[in-house]
């Protein structure tokens, strides 16, 4: 059975998050929604917590 027509390639992926590691982010993901054909780059800035970190309220306390 066939899938159908994709709106995008594997190689259009890593093109994009190689393009956002060059550009000094921190890739954590690709997030892909079916329905539209879309994909989306999950990236955080160095001073950013990851995604996947739980967040501490106390690690700004000083």
């Amino acid at each position: 059975m066939s899938r159908g027509k994709q709106s995008f390639k594997q190689t259009d992926v890593t093109r994009a998050m190689k393009a956002a590691q060059n550009a000094g982010f921190d890739v954590q993901g690709v997030e892909i929604e079916p329905s539209t054909g879309k994909f989306r780059v999950l990236t955080k800035r160095p001073d950013q917590p990851r995604l996947d970190e739980p967040v501490n309220e106390w690690d700004d306390v000083r």
